[in-house]
């Protein structure tokens, strides 16, 4: 009875003084079980089958011994009264090596300079060359360490984890976090360095080019060395206009006349041009310069460039400046639009009106003007109206074509319609 008192008593000191240690054992990924670690030299813990194991231990500092075959790490570590100090460990089946991570309570542990540990390991490059006369600088200490000929480095330092440095003139400098150095244990480290200025391999990104893009568009802008605004199809697709005079009320410098004439700076008629793909485009009214820019649908246009300075591959009538109209390349699918808009007359005025079919609003004949059937039958065979003769073969006499004149339809009468809205 009084040893199993003691013991509970003692479990009850120990739990009230210690902290305790999470062990988390992965091996490709997935937990792994019964793999052992020793703890300060003597107590072993073994992993279970989640890959997990606990124990407490006193507050202070400890250090761990792991080995995964012939590789050997010692970790040290802190643990604090009331605290959980996790370790987790990863394994590798085609590797030996051991990769740790440590989380533990944050308290500054006092570094005992009594307890003296080593601190070795060799320097490699490419190809597993030895690197010497490497210099190893350790946080804390004081010591100049430099690799031998076989690039070997061995120092012998306090107990501690510390941060360590390897630089070389002809190497990219490495530095190494949380080295664990234990009394009376050897780290042994082997350390790969890069040249300094490694080529690496051709690094290519393929996108494709997307005409008329506000990005592609930037660019071009960026690049023009004339004074130029560019809108592209993307930026006419935003602002909903209909028309490349639409469009171009927004470019600044430009004036818009009735809706479709465009002027630069100001400027008349016989100061600007207008090209499309870079060929000069001539005015459908004969009484004008200028283009009506009305005709261009937005939707056919990639880009619109309003250029106000000269440049050689313009024409040599350049005045106030030049419009360019480039147009989108033939589309490789099908594509098809259909608009549809409506208008009214407003007010109490008469407007004339004639016969007319009962599908004309559509835009179609229901057949109210459709030719009589005699003179149909007539020319069937491609055969011409016209008055027979002496000199001439076929035809029609007069009294047929009299009757022709008769079948066809005579009504010329005009109706008077009010062209207010309906109520």
């Amino acid at each position: 009875m009084r040893t199993i008192l003691f013991l509970t008593l003692l479990f009850i000191y120990n739990s009230i003084l210690a902290g305790e240690l999470g062990l988390f054992v992965f091996k490709d990924g997935l937990p792994y079980k019964n793999f052992e670690v020793v703890i300060d030299g003597k107590i072993k813990v073994t992993s279970k089958k989640d890959g997990s194991a606990f124990k407490y231990l006193k507050s202070g500092a400890h250090f761990l011994e792991i080995k995964n075959g012939e590789e050997v790490q010692s970790l040290a570590f802190q643990v604090a009264k009331d605290e959980l100090t996790e370790v987790t460990l990863n394994l590798f089946s085609d590797s030996a090596e051991i990769q740790s991570n440590l989380s533990e309570p944050l308290i500054t542990p006092k570094r005992d300079l009594s307890k003296i540990g080593t601190l070795s390991g060799t320097l490699k490059g490419d190809n597993n060359k030895v690197i010497p006369d490497a210099r190893v600088f350790i946080q804390g200490i004081d010591t100049q360490i430099i690799t031998d000929k076989k690039g070997k480095f061995k120092a012998n330092i306090p107990e501690g984890r510390y941060i360590v440095s390897f630089v070389h003139p002809r190497f990219t400098t490495k530095t190494i976090k949380n080295i664990s150095v234990v009394e009376n244990k050897a780290n042994i480290k082997n350390i790969k360095m890069n040249l300094a200025g490694l080529s690496l391999d051709d690094f290519v990104v393929i996108a494709p080019h997307i005409k008329g893009s506000l990005s592609a568009l930037i660019e071009v802008r960026r690049n023009s060395k004339q004074v130029a605004d560019v809108m592209g199809a993307e930026q006419i697709s935003k602002s909903g206009d209909s028309d490349a005079a639409s469009s171009l009320r927004r470019v600044t410098g430009l004036t818009i006349i009735d809706g479709k004439y465009v002027y630069i700076r100001g400027l008349g008629e016989r100061y600007s041009n207008v090209l499309m793909n870079g060929t000069g485009l001539p005015s459908p009214d004969p009484t004008r310069r200028t283009v009506q820019l009305d005709l261009f649908p937005s939707g056919i246009l990639e880009s619109l460039v309003v250029q106000k300075s000269y440049s050689p591959d313009l024409p040599g009538n350049f005045g106030g400046g030049t419009i360019v109209l480039n147009t989108k390349n033939i589309p490789e699918e099908f594509t098809s639009k259909i608009s549809i808009g409506t208008s009214y007359a407003s007010g109490n005025s008469n407007i004339r009106n004639a016969k007319a079919g009962s599908k004309d609003w559509l835009g179609i004949d229901d057949g109210t003007r459709a030719l009589p059937g005699s003179i149909k039958n007539a020319t069937a065979d491609g055969q011409r109206l016209f008055q027979s003769s002496s000199v001439s073969n076929g035809g029609f006499s007069e009294a047929e074509l009299k009757e022709f004149s008769k079948d066809m339809p005579r009504n010329y009468n005009l109706t008077s319609e009010k062209a207010a809205i309906p109520p």
